[in-house]
């Protein structure tokens, strides 16, 4: 647990979230809509709000996704991770810049 030449790692903790009453309602809404993990998406925000963007590849989308077989036919994983990228990029979009870049 130490780093480089025995100096201490000091890991310093994010602060909470502070979501508007606005914001909070929207986000269940996308919630409760394309039945996500809450935990997961409340995690994957704030992370967005952290980064300046929003994570459109890697495991932090996947691991908010409900799950839907990859290899069903019509596609619905893929139907359902663009949907949801779309909603949560719409969401990011507009409160980013209300915010300031803070959540």
């Amino acid at each position: 647990m130490y780093a480089h030449k025995g100096v201490p790692r000091v890991r310093i903790p994010l602060s909470p979230p502070s979501f508007t009453f606005s914001e909070i309602e929207e986000l269940e809404q996308i919630i409760e809509n394309e039945k996500l993990d809450r935990d997961a998406i409340y995690k994957f925000v704030k992370n967005a709000f952290c980064d300046g963007s929003v994570s459109t590849t890697g495991t932090a989308i996947a691991s908010v996704l409900p799950p839907v077989s990859r290899f069903s036919p019509s596609g619905e994983r893929t139907k359902k991770r663009e949907s949801v990228l779309n909603k949560l990029t719409s969401f990011f979009e507009r409160f980013f810049d209300i915010s300031g870049g803070k959540l």
